[in-house]
């Protein structure tokens, strides 16, 4: 997300729309070949005519660091969150399939061929490349001090973007918002959309979901009446489009990206944890149908791009990429 449209440029309504769909949907595609050529991997090293012990660890490196960084980075509900869980527990026998075809081997290849031993000096640059992305990411996954605690808004959702690095989250360079998330939900298949990108709102699990208050709080600024995009057609002008401001103490917590004419709480109100107050759209300057949340330390709602952001904790819990969470409201 950029930077949010204010309640005085929504209305009346300045709207340039983008599409983007084509780049988004080829750039999906290549995360989900990726995911793919974890499997891929993992079955190449179960049944690889290895030459020499070398070759074999030099295999087995790669393989691990690639699914490592397969399971950690990437955003798996493209295809189905539970396929990372399935890699994971493949790689096991495929490993002691590779150690059981490989006893008896020399260390080196019998013919010492230069071009052989060069793919593997390759594959394990490329291991050690991985293992400094892996704990990067992990870095960014702990938690962090100084954040405010919420309820997590919606009955059952996924975490898109979210952690403390760019690599898990591309709101990490964003001085306000580089704790925010981007929260999609599950079919119960583990994909969070029927297909890998469709355009229609509508099949995306999420749209359409209860969005619940995650505080005690006030209501600070409603913006509303701005219409839901199909998936990839991006209104660059009102950014958040449809979204609502809560004024929690000294914090601010923002929810964007609402569903048109859904928000049910008005400027000045007082809000109850748990309190229903909107449903999830795909307003604004959305890549497809998800909820944003972003807090900072501020009072004034024309500081929600202006004043540090925070991190958000929910139930004390510093959700990232991956992560399946559950609240409690709407039970």
């Amino acid at each position: 997300m950029g930077s949010l449209a204010s309640k005085r440029s929504a209305f009346p309504f300045n709207i340039a729309r983008v599409d983007v769909y084509r780049g988004v949907y080829l750039s999906m595609l290549l995360i989900a070949l990726l995911e793919i050529l974890t499997f891929v991997f993992i079955l190449r090293m179960a049944l690889k005519r290895y030459s020499s012990v070398v070759d074999l660890i030099s295999t087995a490196l790669f393989t691990s660091s690639f699914l490592l960084y397969a399971y950690v980075v990437l955003p798996w509900a493209l295809i189905s969150y539970y396929l990372r869980y399935v890699a994971l527990i493949g790689y096991l026998p495929a490993l002691f399939l590779a150690l059981r075809r490989s006893r008896h081997l020399p260390w080196l290849p019998e013919n010492r061929r230069i071009l052989k031993l060069s793919g593997d000096l390759f594959e394990v640059t490329l291991s050690l490349l991985m293992f400094f992305a892996i704990s990067s990411a992990i870095a960014g996954s702990r938690k962090p001090p100084g954040g405010v605690d919420l309820t997590f808004p919606l009955k059952r959702g996924y975490v898109h973007q979210g952690g403390n690095i760019l690599i898990l989250n591309y709101h990490n360079v964003n001085f306000s918002q580089r704790f925010a998330l981007d929260i999609s939900s599950l079919y119960p298949w583990g994909g969070r959309a029927k297909g890998i990108y469709p355009r229609e709102p509508e099949k995306y699990a999420v749209y359409g979901d209860t969005l619940f208050s995650p505080c005690d709080c006030e209501v600070a600024r409603v913006v509303d009446g701005l219409s839901d995009n199909p998936a990839g057609r991006m209104d660059t002008v009102n950014v958040a489009g449809n979204h609502v401001v809560l004024k929690m103490g000294s914090f601010l917590v923002v929810l964007a990206h609402i569903k048109r004419n859904s928000i049910t709480v008005r400027e000045g109100e007082r809000v109850r944890r748990c309190q229903p107050i909107a449903l999830v759209g795909n307003s604004g300057q959305t890549s497809e149908p998800h909820l944003h949340i972003h807090a900072v330390r501020a009072s004034d709602p024309d500081s929600i791009l202006k004043a540090p952001g925070v991190p958000i904790y929910f139930n004390g819990r510093f959700a990232v990429r991956n992560d399946v969470l559950k609240g409690d409201c709407g039970e």
